[in-house]
This record gives C-alpha cells, structure tokens and sequence, in this order.
C-alpha cells in the first residue's frame, strides 16, 4: 500500500520563527482585548435604554452564554484536527468532521427552537421582556455562537491568525457599531442591540466561513462520533459547568428583581466584573 502524502511545512529560520510567533501572538492579544473592548461598550447604550429593557439585555446576553455551553469544545477540537490534517484522508475526515458537526449542532439548536417556542410566556416572564422580538433574536444568536467556534478552530489550525484575529474583531465591532445605531438613531432597545449582536456575529461567522470554504466543498470521508466525543464532551463539561455559574447570578436577578428595572444596577457591576475576569 502506497504511503499517504504529506504537506510538509517550508522550514524557518529561528530568528523568522521567533518573529512569526511575535507578530501573530502579539496581534492576537490585540485582537483579543479589542474585540472584549468593543463588547463591553455595547453597554453604555443604557444610557439610551430604560433600565428595564437593558436590564432584560444584560440577563439575555448571559442566557446566550448558557446556550452556548454545548459548543465550548468545539474550537479546540477543531484546532487539533485541522492541524494534524496534513494527509488526504485526514483532510477527508476533517471535512466530513465539519459537516457532520455543523448538521448536529443545528438539530441542537433546534431542540432550542422547540423549547423557546413551548415555554415562551414563561421566557417572557423570567426575562421581563416588552415583546417577543427580543426572545426571536436571541435563539437567532445562538446558532451564530454555536457556529462561530467551528471556524475559529478551523482558522486556528490552519495557522490563519490574521482572519482569526479579524473574526474576533468583527464580532464586537459589529455588534457596537450596529447595536448603538439601532439604539441611537433608531430608538431601538432590548431588541434593537440584540440586533447588533446578531448581526455582528452574522459578520464574524460569515467570514469565518468564507476563509474555510474549501472544507465545505471537499471531499468528505464519514464521520466517526464516539473518539470524536471522547475528546469534546471533557472540554464542554469543564468549561461548561465553569460558563453556567458565570451567568447564573444575572438570570435569577433579573427572575427576582427585574419588575421596574430594580435588577438593572446589579446587571451593570456583574457586567464589569465579567470584564475583568475577561481581560
């Protein structure tokens, strides 16, 4: 049986390594704290919200972070795939890897849709929201985070750090920029900088995908779940239980003392605590 072909890398200098690694570790870092930067400025459109809809805001964004939850491994995992791609049938895998986890994470999403969709006046309760619009977007936004990880690792892989800085990027910048105008110009609230989330991730994931097309469209070898598994779910419990506590303490706030936007100065100090753990 003939050997399977390998890509081998172009060698490098040690001083073009050390400085490769340098400019794409410190534009990372640029891209990383930038991105966080642009997020949490989203929030000083409170000034243009009643405190009850940004109160209704700031515990949706933590409900998002617990339906991402099950997509937390997702990056990683992808990263190490896509780097030990270097063989044609490693590369075959990697692509059916990609299809079979974006096709599962839809039907994950859409167990969310049911669930939304069954228990909707109780969501509205919970999160005091003015209206359903609100509610709508937010399962929107969760198929965006529950996709945004599977090209992150895909770029991370492949070494593509420039787009995967720009991905980040996209994200907050889409999501302040088009938030605040929605809120600004247009008198928009709760809904109005969900929006701008969704639309900032629509920008992120949308780039994402269009940098990893090609394993969209290769050949694709079938996909084998449970070593695929064993490596995913010890991130996603992890990571997971760590993210669920994070956000717990804005919801049941927000269930307990949301009535007249009482819950709104606690949502402002656990938004800047996150943001210091964050950074």
């Amino acid at each position: 049986m003939l050997a399977e072909p390998t890509v081998e890398p172009p060698r490098m200098t040690e001083n073009s390594h050390r400085m490769t690694f340098f400019r794409q570790s410190g534009w990372m870092m640029i891209a990383t704290v930038g991105s966080g930067v642009l997020m949490f400025l989203v929030h000083f459109c409170s000034k243009k919200m009643s405190k009850e809809e940004y109160a209704s805001f700031g515990a949706l964004i933590q409900l998002i972070n617990w339906m991402t939850i099950p997509a937390l491994g997702l990056q990683m995992a992808f990263a190490q795939q896509t780097s030990a791609a270097i063989t044609d049938a490693r590369r075959h895998q990697l692509v059916g890897t990609v299809r079979a986890v974006m096709g599962g994470t839809f039907c994950i999403w859409l167990a969310m849709v049911v669930v939304a969709v069954l228990d909707r006046d109780q969501l509205l309760s919970v999160f005091k929201l003015s209206s359903f619009t609100s509610l709508w977007l937010t399962v929107g936004v969760a198929l965006m985070m529950l996709w945004l990880p599977i090209f992150q690792g895909l770029l991370q892989g492949r070494q593509n750090f420039l787009w995967l800085g720009w991905v980040a990027i996209l994200n907050g910048a889409g999501r302040l920029c088009l938030g605040a105008a929605i809120v600004f110009l247009l008198h928009g609230q709760a809904a109005g900088l969900m929006q701008g989330v969704l639309l900032g991730l629509v920008a992120a994931v949308g780039a994402g995908f269009w940098q990893s097309r090609d394993l969209l469209r290769g050949t694709a070898a079938p996909f084998d779940w449970r070593p695929w598994l064993r490596l995913v779910i010890p991130f996603t419990i992890g990571l997971g239980a760590y993210q669920f506590i994070f956000s717990a303490d804005a919801i049941v706030v927000q269930n307990y003392l949301g009535e007249g936007g009482e819950a709104a100065p606690y949502i402002i100090g656990g938004t800047l605590a996150r943001a210091i753990v964050a950074f």
